[in-house]
């Protein structure tokens, strides 16, 4: 990886006083200190925490998300960087726990059955009952007329039409 020209101890002062270059939709500050923990500046006002780093043998820079500033400290993103540069000396990817949890909530989502979903009391009911929308019986009765026919189909089998 090429060194950065903007290199510097990442405080919150600096932090705080740092401005996106005009022109630009994103930026990032690289430390001086810790090598491939940055803060990448959004033309939304937006500051998240990345570890940049190169996995062996794969063209390209990849990043990890560790968390968004001011609410993830300078001193929180450290350690976490910390941690994910000792998975990659270990030959692991630091990304590899979020992507199977990616992963196993869309194998779950396939499992689930429209039947499942929408029994009297069944999940989707709570979830409707619990956020206090308004006319969730005419809704729920709705769906189970018009999916009667599609009950043993996985949710994640569903298209708009």
């Amino acid at each position: 990886m090429t060194e950065p020209a903007n290199q510097l101890t990442l405080t919150d002062t600096v932090i705080r006083n740092a401005t996106l270059p005009p022109g630009k939709a994103q930026h990032y500050l690289h430390d001086d200190k810790l090598p491939g923990l940055a803060l990448r500046m959004r033309a939304t006002g937006g500051r998240t925490w990345v570890y940049l780093f190169t996995k062996p043998g794969v063209r390209g820079t990849q990043r990890k998300t560790l968390g968004a500033w001011p609410k993830y400290s300078e001193k929180a993103a450290r350690k976490a960087a910390t941690i994910a540069a000792g998975e990659v000396v270990k030959g692991l990817d630091p990304n590899d726990p979020k992507r199977e949890a990616r992963r196993q909530q869309a194998a779950e989502k396939q499992r689930t059955t429209l039947a499942a979903l929408i029994v009297e009391d069944g999940p989707y009911q709570m979830s409707l009952t619990e956020r206090q929308v308004v006319n969730w019986k005419p809704a729920m009765s709705a769906l189970r007329r018009g999916l009667k026919d599609h009950a043993e189909s996985g949710v994640g089998d569903l298209t708009r039409r």
